[in-house]
Order: C-alpha cells, then structure tokens, then sequence
C-alpha cells in the first residue's frame, strides 16, 4: 500500500490482491478526510476487477495540506475482504500564485520599480 505521486489536488494510492480465491474480485477504494474503518467513507471509486498484484488508481479533486485516509476492498462471489489497515498521507501544500498586473514606475536608467501581487486559492 502507500499513496504515491502525492500533489496537492490528487494522489495514487496503491494496494494489493493477496488472493483471489479463485476468482478476480472487483477492488474498490475508499478515502476521505476521517477514517471509516470497514462501513463509512466520503469516497469511493472502483479501481476494476483484478488479479493478484500491486494496484495504483489515481484520485483527483482533493483539497491541498489535508491529511487523507484509504482503504481498499475486494468482493467476488466467495466474499468481501477490507484491506487489514487504513493508510494515510498528507497532499501537498499549493504553491504561491503572483502576478505582475502592478506594472512598473519610477523606471530610470539602471532602476525601476516593480509591482506585483502575491494572489492567495
């Protein structure tokens, strides 16, 4: 498991199928900002039906320096299984925005004022 190509609006997060018990199990994942254990999350999206293997499925649309948690699940017609642990990361901060819609003044010969604005999401 682990998130990975953590940014500060998306992340992949990784598992694993063990085993299959004969049939490949469709694998689903959970996440959100509190952990939901093996009944409640915020999120899910199916990642597909899957052989034994390490998994990555890339989630968009999460919000910057939030800590994040996911845990998969599989289902087949022998049964359900959750993952054992829930894992959690933490995005990424966004970087600042400027601009330079002040423009410039006092402009001389070797010296100018520049304008600019740190911009805040």
């Amino acid at each position: 498991g682990g998130a990975t190509n953590i940014a500060a609006r998306s992340a992949s997060f990784r598992g694993n199928v063990l085993t299959t018990g004969g049939q490949n199990p469709l694998v689903r994942l959970y996440w959100g900002e509190a952990d939901g254990g093996t009944s409640t999350w915020a999120h899910s999206s199916d990642v597909g039906v899957l052989g034994n293997g390490v998994f990555s499925s890339t989630v968009s649309g999460l919000e910057p320096y939030t800590v994040y948690y996911y845990r998969a699940y599989a289902t087949n017609v022998a049964g359900d299984d959750w993952a054992n642990d829930t894992t959690n990361f933490r995005t990424l901060p966004e970087p600042p925005v400027v601009d330079n819609d002040g423009g410039a003044s006092a402009i001389g010969l070797t010296v100018a004022s520049l304008q600019g604005n740190l911009v805040s999401r």
